[in-house]
């Protein structure tokens, strides 16, 4: 059977593997071609060809030569070799930032502050919190509740929950801080320790008493106004708190004080009425 004549337009390859379009036979031999230039690496870019001008080929080949073919497979080796390393530098990058990352994560939770810290990026609030009031002392509470916005079941169209910020300080302590307004403009942001457990809630309570006993002994001529050493031994269950001696001594000592100058006053008090009584009876 007789090979298939070449026609204008046709694709054709040199002996070197060489790619064009065919325009017509040359007069004085050989064939007149439009050589055609690879572009795109079929990757980033998608493989093409232009026409660059019109070259005399002694000779065409409507298949590529095998030299043509070798070096396309070797091209095409390469570049999926290049394509794996690159799969897998991606995997070990990929691997490191997430040992990175739990790492991170570990470190973070060492601060009780921060236990919970991937729950509260997730959204997945722990279910119970510690509110520290100024005023009232700690009182352990639902996490929802503590959050709440008091105006959102009124149909307030401020977002339903507060504004719950991270206070660091230069010791290392950092603590969670909630603020009524969801903008941040109040002054006095309330400060909040997540728990998963009355128990921990609990601990992390007792924790911070230690630390205000120990605050409170550093300062004998300073106890004017007591403290939380003191105060919180007032206001919170006798289950919740370990007070040390010293501090129940004082206490004791305290309220007996009071006690003796509310009977001193009480003494003169009843001193001086009864000399306005013996007053009118002489009269």
């Amino acid at each position: 059977m007789a090979p298939t004549p070449i026609k204008a337009g046709d694709t054709v390859y040199s002996a070197d593997g060489g790619m064009a379009l065919y325009v017509a036979h040359a007069r004085g031999g050989g064939h007149i071609v439009q050589p055609l230039i690879e572009d795109g690496d079929g990757f980033s870019e998608p493989e093409s060809h232009y026409v660059d001008g019109v070259e005399i080929w002694p000779n065409c080949h409507r298949k590529p030569p095998q030299l043509k073919l070798d070096t396309e497979i070797r091209a095409q080796t390469e570049k999926l070799a290049a394509l794996r390393r690159e799969i897998a530098e991606a995997e070990c990058t990929k691997r490191e930032a997430q040992r990175d990352g739990a790492a991170l994560l570990d470190r973070l939770k060492q601060n009780a502050a921060l236990r919970y810290v991937d729950d509260l990026m997730a959204g997945n609030l722990p279910p119970l919190c510690v509110r520290f009031d100024a005023y009232s002392g700690p009182s352990i509470v639902p996490t929802a509740d503590a959050l709440k916005n008091p105006d959102a079941d009124r149909g307030y169209r401020e977002p339903a929950f507060k504004l719950l910020t991270l206070f660091g300080s230069s010791k290392g302590d950092l603590q969670w801080r909630l603020n009524a307004y969801h903008d941040g403009s109040g002054n006095w942001p309330m400060e909040l320790f997540f728990a998963r457990t009355e128990e921990e809630a609990i601990a992390e309570i007792r924790r911070r008493y230690a630390l205000e006993v120990d605050g409170w002994r550093q300062r004998p001529d300073d106890r004017k106004h007591y403290g939380d050493a003191i105060g919180w031994a007032h206001k919170l269950p006798a289950e919740w708190l370990d007070v040390p001696d010293d501090v129940q001594a004082y206490i004791s000592a305290a309220k007996r004080k009071h006690a003796e100058e509310a009977a001193a006053k009480a003494r003169d008090e009843l001193a001086k009425a009864q000399a306005k009584l013996d007053a009118l009876s002489a009269a």
